[in-house]
């Protein structure tokens, strides 16, 4: 089945990109936000995506340092930034 045309790629995951995009662009983001910046960025500038699956296992031990108020906060206003400056790209 094919996927309509309008559907963005999973952000999330594993990213496998050419150099020279990440020398065209700059990135902004100091947090996962950055998926959506480069994915934004680089549509812009007449890139194309393609999703292709990777196993992922649970993690076995630590525990994430997404989760805790001062990273929330952090995550919260990068969004809030990036949305902002996306807005004013060409």
């Amino acid at each position: 089945m094919e996927r309509p045309a309008h559907r963005r790629p999973e952000l999330e995951g594993t990213y496998i990109v050419p150099r020279d995009l990440l020398d065209t662009i700059d990135l902004t983001s100091d947090t996962f936000t950055v998926a959506f910046e480069m994915f934004h960025r680089a549509k812009k500038r007449g890139y194309a995506f393609e999703t292709a699956h990777i196993e992922s296992h649970a993690r076995e031990e630590g525990t994430s340092k997404v989760f805790n108020p001062r990273r929330i906060a952090q995550v919260f206003k990068e969004v809030v930034k990036l949305r902002w400056s996306l807005r004013h790209i060409e």
